[in-house]
């Protein structure tokens, strides 16, 4: 759960804690209790220090805010969370408490060296392990009573059918491949939607002006299944025709002008293993291709020719499924039969000759396997909808004031 504090992890930041003395002025209320700035602020301690190293000076102060915001939230939400649990009587018991707390320090203390030097950063803080313990426990305490609370209220009452499994099984038997122009104002979106209906060029028109890191390939995702893609596009995109340009689709990373390349069938879990040659020029590509054709050994010429790592072992790159590589690459292999060799494919890494030589499906052993992954996915989709939900729920029903200046 994304929002509630890893009780490991949140054990060692005590020695990076701000040194320095903050006023205890309140950042927030939530139905009476508080949040002091100095709890703010050492949670951000090490998220300040990153910062610093990400950011230019110019836009340090901005993104720290950013970030202030998002921990007071998860702040108020953890503080939210634990009135309800004890109200409802969560306790946990001592055991359990200690258990915990001795694996954080065993994790804090791998984090060192050796124990001198773990003993030494106590001592420069000022404190030592007792000191820690006793500072820690409740600490720990009440996140492992939000953790149980959450197990209570959330987890155990989410349920994932075998209908549901099937159906994204399923799913994953279709890709599409789509491209994308992704614009921060629908205004922006509308405008380029104009250019291309007025005959623009969907490639250019994406290297030009979209703000998505797929910019410089003119927008191309590649090919993606269901469950990929944040849900307003997803669900588009499946909706839409071969050649299709839609949109504006508005989703939290912006607005989308979509176009939908192509839709295909696979097979969920398929491998095939390949042979390939790699050449720098496509001259090169096309004289070794005549070769094979001619029916001289794979094998043999790449061992001569190829410049990839996989020369050495005649070009053999084992099984490998979809995903695994370049989807240049992939494309071109999957598309081929036992046997059969590839026309020149161009990656980024030069001009390749593939031969497929053998594909292995899914055994009715790993169809289940991957069935209980599946149900573990949406699991955890439900959870993260369903969680933020109650939390919502909470949040409605508590007097909540935020005192923490913008």
């Amino acid at each position: 759960m994304k929002r509630i504090l890893i009780i490991i992890g949140v054990f060692l930041l005590l020695l990076t804690q701000a040194d320095a003395k903050i006023v205890e002025m309140i950042a927030a209320k939530i139905n009476g209790e508080i949040i002091t700035l100095s709890e703010l602020e050492n949670e951000l301690v090490s998220i300040r220090e990153q910062i610093k190293k990400v950011y230019p000076p110019e836009e340090q102060g901005n993104a720290f805010k950013v970030e202030q915001k998002k921990m007071l939230n998860l702040l108020i939400e953890n503080k939210l969370i634990l009135q309800n649990a004890k109200k409802a009587g969560i306790n946990i018991s001592a055991v359990e408490v200690n258990r915990y707390l001795e694996e954080a320090v065993t994790n804090m203390r791998k984090k060192f060296p050796d124990e001198k030097t773990f003993k030494k950063a106590l001592f420069e803080r000022q404190t030592n392990l007792n000191e820690l313990r006793r500072g820690y426990r409740s600490r720990i305490e009440e996140e492992l009573i939000i953790q149980r609370y959450v197990e209570q209220e959330v987890k155990s009452k989410i349920e994932v059918s075998e209908e549901e499994i099937n159906d994204y099984f399923e799913n994953q038997k279709e890709e599409v491949r789509a491209r994308h122009i992704l614009l921060k104002t629908e205004e922006e979106a509308n405008t380029v939607l104009s250019e291309l209906n007025n005959g623009k060029d969907f490639n250019e028109l994406a290297k030009e002006k979209s703000q998505g890191p797929s910019a410089i390939k003119g927008g191309d995702l590649g090919y993606f299944r269901k469950g990929d893609m944040v849900p307003e596009f997803e669900e588009k995109v499946f909706q839409m025709s071969k050649g299709e340009i839609a949109g504006p689709v508005k989703t939290e990373l912006g607005f989308h002008i979509i176009k939908l390349e192509d839709r295909r069938n696979i097979e969920p879990g398929e491998r095939i293993r390949a042979y390939h040659i790699v050449t720098k020029t496509p001259e090169e590509a096309k004289d070794i291709l005549a070769k094979l054709n001619m029916g001289e050994d794979v094998e043999k010429l790449a061992k001569e020719k190829s410049i990839g790592p996989s020369a050495k072992d005649g070009g053999d790159l084992g099984f490998f499924k979809r995903g695994d590589m370049v989807s240049e690459f992939e494309n071109a292999a999957f598309n081929l039969k036992i046997g059969e060799l590839s026309d020149i494919v161009k990656t980024d890494y030069g001009y390749h000759i593939i031969k497929v030589v053998s594909r292995e499906s899914l055994s009715p052993d790993q169809v289940t396997a991957v069935k209980v992954n599946i149900k573990e996915k949406l699991s955890q989709d439900k959870m993260e909808k369903d969680y933020f939900a109650w939390v919502d729920k909470l949040k409605k029903a508590a007097v909540i004031e935020i005192k923490l200046s913008d």
